[in-house]
């Protein structure tokens, strides 16, 4: 029963933004998660992405990353786990 608790505990945390502010006094939220992925082909994602009609942000500087904006607007990043 202890354990379920603080389970509980660190998401309730988690969920209120882990005790800290959120800047302008807006709601915490989640803008950004990145996943650790084996290798893939770059552009055929990408193109897989755009027929999706999934926005394809800029990462060109990147080659082992490709980021996108799901439906909710969050920024999704897929990096290469070396």
């Amino acid at each position: 029963m202890q354990d379920a608790k603080c389970r509980r505990e660190r998401l309730i945390e988690a969920k209120s933004g882990g005790g800290r502010q959120a800047p302008d006094g807006r709601k915490p939220s989640i803008a950004h998660f990145a996943v650790k992925v084996a290798s893939f082909d770059r552009s055929a994602l990408t193109t897989r992405l755009r027929e999706l009609s999934v926005e394809v942000l800029p990462s060109t500087d990147e080659p082992d990353v490709v980021r996108f904006r799901d439906n909710s607007s969050v920024v999704v990043e897929l990096r290469v786990s070396v």
